[in-house]
């Protein structure tokens, strides 16, 4: 298991918009940190597609949706 790296996230600063009623208004967001998960596959490129925004590992005749299990994974 590797160890856990934490850093500071300077100047890391956007303007979004979000439309209320029928305009949009711009909002400042900080972005003061994140995670990610990086799971490495042993599946060979055959075995790994996407549907839509979702992506897939074939696991023997069935597909595994590893976006799902990702984000779980985020949740826990």
């Amino acid at each position: 298991m590797m160890g856990i790296s934490r850093s500071q996230l300077s100047n890391c600063k956007y303007n979004i918009e979000i439309q209320k009623n029928e305009h949009w208004e711009k909002y400042p967001v900080a972005v003061e940190s994140f995670c990610a998960t990086i799971e490495v596959k042993s599946h060979s490129t055959d075995g790994v597609f996407r549907k839509g925004t979702d992506w897939y590992v074939k696991c023997g005749a069935k597909e595994h949706d590893v976006t799902y299990q990702s984000n779980t994974q985020k949740e826990s």
